[in-house]
């Protein structure tokens, strides 16, 4: 048994107590948006204070950065990552992403937003090395990113609400270029990829409109467009 959801003073409404036309339609207060809830953001922060606490530059270490991206996080999507350099060529990159990958409101009438959490893994391969390594210049790199998914939609002209968890997987390729200055640095990387988008209730999803799941199923492809501010954990040359 499944509970769908409940009004502020109201007891918890089960699907099994719903008739099979309103099987997954729970009456809400127009004005009332449910959050989405997170139980994943104890570990997002957990792993990002344990990278931070492992990571202090020293004599002998590869060149490492800590960095934030900066367009998404305009529509509120925010990626950090960490990376760390193995070789004058190769460096690997961890990242954490939490937040609205889509948040679309196309009339009074329609509310429709996708938020997330999930990690991206990537190796990097740096071509040309002359003057400089990994992790600054020019780079390739194939990427692996799994998401765990909550969908939202609500019509309020019927006061209708539906909401349906799933998750995203997805490997890419994409370039890149870095540069850096002592301890602070940018990139900017472009990519593409392919995926599968899998929801934990395939009937219950079709509840909602056709045109609104499209605009996540993009997130297929794996679009990549961003620019990162890096904060090196050891400088590229000496202060």
């Amino acid at each position: 048994m499944r509970i769908i959801g409940t009004l502020p003073g109201e007891a918890a409404i089960s699907t099994s107590t719903l008739t099979l036309t309103d099987q997954y339609q729970v009456a809400l207060d127009p004005n009332l948006r449910m959050p989405i809830r997170n139980h994943y953001l104890p570990w997002t922060i957990a792993i990002t204070v344990l990278i931070l606490s492992t990571s202090s530059p020293g004599a002998g270490q590869h060149t490492a950065a800590l960095k934030a991206h900066t367009f998404r996080a305009l529509d509120g999507l925010f990626t950090i990552g960490y990376e760390q350099a193995l070789h004058e060529r190769v460096s690997v990159e961890l990242s954490l992403q939490g937040g609205h990958y889509i948040n679309f409101r196309p009339n009074r009438w329609e509310d429709y937003e996708v938020r997330g959490i999930g990690a991206i893994g990537a190796f990097r391969y740096f071509p040309v090395t002359k003057n400089i390594g990994a992790p600054r210049g020019f780079f390739t790199y194939a990427a692996l990113r799994y998401v765990y998914l909550n969908e939202t939609f609500c019509y309020t002209a019927s006061r209708t609400k539906y909401e349906v968890g799933g998750n995203l997987v997805n490997v890419g390729l994409g370039i890149g270029y870095k540069v850096a200055y002592r301890r602070m640095g940018l990139e900017a990387f472009v990519g593409w990829g392919t995926g599968r988008l899998k929801s934990i209730d395939d009937a219950y999803r079709n509840n909602i409109p056709e045109y609104f799941q499209s605009s996540i199923e993009e997130q297929e492809h794996f679009p990549q467009l961003d620019v990162a501010i890096c904060y090196m954990l050891s400088p590229f040359s000496k202060d």
